[in-house]
């Protein structure tokens, strides 16, 4: 009896702990009720033509900020280098990018801020990979705290309104998404 006591004092004290290191990181913006965070759309003028982009990747296109379309859904992908999983989550959304980028934005997010290896060698990386969809830096982890991501990968899925409709915090397989996202467009047409 003492110990199962003991061990709800400690399940207390850890969620008092984390309720106050919780609130030292809020955001002075965010409302109360706001579940999604307010997505920016990009320049469109870019410095390169797409057959550039395509080609090498451009620096200033790896930005911190998350291009968003009207009524266009998207798939944000947090990775980091170090996770076997996270960079087989990138293939995996390649595959369903060629099968759906058209109505679907897919976006790889690095989490720079939590990697062991430097900006450079990640450029390298995709590069090498030549993925077709964009992937942008969260240098300072910004956009994995606007997500609560917490582990690597995550997987997130929005609405055309840019509403988070779903998350996975694992490997989700290619059937899995494409189950996901023919929900989203579904949806979309109703």
């Amino acid at each position: 009896m003492k110990v199962r006591n003991k061990a709800w004092i400690m399940i207390i004290l850890l969620v008092m702990v984390f309720a106050v290191i919780g609130s030292f990181n809020k955001d002075p913006e965010h409302k109360p009720g706001d579940t999604s965070p307010v997505l920016q759309e990009t320049d469109p003028q870019d410095d390169g033509t797409a057959d550039e982009a395509q080609e090498e990747i451009d620096e200033q296109s790896l930005e911190e900020s998350i291009p968003i379309e009207e009524s266009r859904p998207r798939v944000l992908a947090f990775w980091v280098s170090w996770d076997e999983e996270s960079k087989e989550q990138l293939d995996i959304l390649e595959n369903a990018n060629k099968l759906l980028g058209q109505d679907i934005g897919f976006v790889g997010i690095h989490a720079t801020f939590f990697d062991t290896v430097d900006k450079e060698e990640v450029m390298a990386y995709i590069k090498e990979k030549g993925y077709s969809f964009e992937i942008i830096m969260d240098e300072e982890g910004k956009k994995a705290e606007d997500y609560y991501v917490g582990s690597f990968p995550t997987t997130i899925f929005l609405n055309e309104k840019g509403e988070v409709v779903g998350a996975y915090t694992a490997l989700i397989q290619e059937d899995k998404i494409l189950q996901e996202l023919e929900e989203i467009l579904q949806n979309l047409t109703n």
